[in-house]
Order: structure tokens, then C-alpha cells, then sequence
């Protein structure tokens, strides 16, 4: 039951953020933190750092 829970608010976090990246835009993003914007489009992908690191809030 907890593993269903820590699953549930997992893609709860995931959403949020991706949902703040689209309202503040990919590129605007990339700007602030020095990347490229290829490299925030990489980091929403199915195995990408925003699955992971939502999983470990």
C-alpha cells in the first residue's frame, strides 16, 4: 500500500514540474540555468532526470 502511495504523489511531482516548465517555457529554463534547451526537452523524457528526481522527493 505505501509503495502505491510513494508512486502516486512520484507522478503528482512529476506533473507539477512538468507543468512549470511548459508555463515558464523550455528555453527560458535553459537560459537560467546555463543549458541548452535540447537538454530540458531530454530531462522531461520518459527515463529522464524529472521521473528520477521526482521519485526522490
Amino acid at each position: 500500500m505505501q509503495d502505491a502511495i510513494t508512486r502516486k504523489k512520484a507522478r503528482e511531482f512529476e506533473s507539477e514540474i512538468v507543468s512549470r516548465i511548459a508555463i515558464a517555457g523550455a528555453s527560458n529554463i535553459a537560459k537560467r540555468i546555463g543549458v541548452n534547451p535540447s537538454q530540458i526537452t531530454r530531462w522531461q523524457m520518459a527515463d529522464g532526470v524529472v521521473k528520477k528526481a521526482s521519485a526522490l522527493l
